[in-house]
């Protein structure tokens, strides 16, 4: 059967965030369900749903095509092997072959057989189809035939992941995953190690996969399916939708918006802003970075960068004091974040102080030097990082007092050693403070630098004697950005970074 195309005009979602929006909401023309979403490349994919929806693009989402198949079913699932040959299944028995890329679509028959869930191809021909009742269907001629074969069990099965011609997985209710090894001719069930329902597979090779399903379960095999180790996805929502790239990539969707994304094999399930509430059903992906994302009343979300990945929170953050100085270092657990943000507040971790920036760092910086303090006061810090997509959660707190240095009476007058401060505040806009201390009578020159090193400003260029100074400086005819302030004296030189922030 030829199906009549509908043409809908559509147009990408704006956005006036300051950060990259890393999934941008498209115009799918329908309030209804989508349940299924399968691309081949950038350009081109297929979306199904409730009331027989079936959407097609070739331009990315820019624009979908709707197509009225003249069938009545709550399609399921679709699947293509390849540019050309797809499937699409549906609740009520619904089969549907197109071997152009989707432009047509050409009903099959499984008999008597229906409630459909999930489907996958290995090769143009070889398929198979699993849904109610513990049912698996096969066919090795492109859907001309399909054969039942025995799953072994009457639960309902959700999903199927064929890995070649002779080896796939099934997942279903309880917890069930099944596997093959023999086209299907035995499916043995494998320990999962939950109870869990479990919706989508994902294999992007021989030995990897993931699962997905109920209570936020993810499930991760490196030996084609004979083990399973649960890993940790920090939701409980229901996660019916997953695609791997590779062995590192993916990302899995579901309730509430909820998309997460990993690039470590699961070790680590980040949140992603979606920028909606609506259930997300199933997720696409053609590489690393291209994917699109479809749910309830018509959602289509489309991203070209990964769905953007906001940095892992530093770890082991450690303080400790040397001369009045106080000197953190943290472990960086991301190789993509812009810089790190420093922050402090007088009191340990029990004052109701709230914290404040002290410093931005730039990114791969895993330590930071603070002279900015009182005697022995108590003060605790934490780190965290940030990109375009997003900041990460902080640190541990950690929480210091600097005592009185060994030699140094508290009415004494003069330092016992140059200094140069961090300046603060800092980000500023316009004035900032920067103080120093002199231990000896010298002459002092503070300059402020651009980033290609010109001197555009000099601060302080005299003589002084010992003490502690500080002075203000006003970037009101400065521009926004990230400038340098250096001192000279003596034999001591240092410098330290200021952002001025309009």
């Amino acid at each position: 059967m030829q199906l009549k195309l509908i043409i809908i005009s559509l147009s990408f979602a704006t956005t006036n965030s300051s950060l990259a929006q890393a999934w941008i909401d498209q115009t799918s023309g329908t309030t209804k369900t989508l349940m299924g979403v399968s691309f081949t490349d950038a350009d081109h994919g297929i979306v199904v749903g409730e009331g027989s929806t079936i959407l097609r693009t070739t331009n990315g989402g820019e624009d979908w095509v709707s197509y009225t198949s003249g069938i009545s079913d709550w399609l399921q699932d679709v699947t293509f092997i390849d540019s050309k040959n797809g499937t699409i299944i549906g609740l009520f028995g619904t089969i549907l072959r197109t071997t152009d890329g989707g432009i047509n679509w050409t009903p099959q028959t499984a008999g008597t057989y229906n409630g459909f869930t999930g489907v996958s191809f290995a090769a143009t021909c070889i398929g198979t189809i699993v849904g109610a009742n513990g049912l698996i269907l096969r066919t090795t001629n492109g859907g001309e035939n399909w054969i039942l074969q025995t799953s072994g069990i009457f639960a309902p099965l959700y999903d199927v992941s064929l890995i070649d011609s002779l080896r796939g997985i099934v997942v279903g209710d309880s917890g069930i995953v099944l596997r093959t090894t023999n086209g299907g001719a035995n499916w043995v069930h494998q320990t999962s190690g939950t109870m869990n329902r479990l919706y989508d597979v994902s294999f992007t090779d021989d030995y990897n996969g993931t699962v997905t399903g109920l209570n936020g379960t993810i499930l991760k095999t490196i030996n084609g399916g004979v083990t399973w180790v649960q890993q940790t996805s920090g939701t409980t929502n229901l996660l019916p939708g997953v695609s791997f790239t590779d062995a590192n990539n993916g990302t899995t969707v579901g309730l509430s918006g909820t998309i997460l994304r990993t690039t470590n094999g699961g070790i680590n399930w980040i949140h992603q802003t979606s920028g909606t509430t609506n259930n997300l059903t199933s997720v696409s992906f053609i590489d690393a970075n291209i994917g699109t994302a479809v749910g309830w009343n018509g959602t289509i979300l489309r991203t070209i960068i990964g769905g953007g990945l906001a940095p892992f929170p530093p770890t082991n953050l450690t303080a400790k004091v040397d001369t009045l100085k106080v000197l953190l270092t943290w472990q960086d657990n991301f190789n993509n974040e812009d810089g790190f943000v420093v922050q402090k507040k007088n009191g340990d971790t029990t004052s109701s102080k709230s914290f404040f920036s002290i410093d931005t760092l730039g990114a791969n910086v895993i330590t930071y030097t603070d002279t900015n303090f009182m005697i022995d006061t108590i003060y605790s810090y934490r780190v965290n990082a940030f990109n375009i997509y997003g900041l990460s959660g902080y640190s541990n707190i950690v929480t210091i007092t600097v005592p009185q240095p060994v030699g140094v009476m508290e009415n004494e007058k003069f330092p016992i050693q140059f200094t140069l401060n961090q300046n603060y505040p800092n980000p500023f806009n316009p004035t900032t403070t920067i103080k120093y201390a002199i231990p000896q009578q010298s002459f002092v020159n503070i300059a402020i630098y651009n980033l290609l090193g010109e001197k555009i400003l000099t601060l302080i260029n005299e003589e002084k004697q010992p003490g502690n100074y500080e002075v203000l400086f006003d970037g009101s005819n400065l521009s926004s950005g990230v400038y340098f302030y250096k001192i000279v004296s003596s034999n001591f030189i240092e410098t330290k970074k200021l952002i001025l922030m309009k």
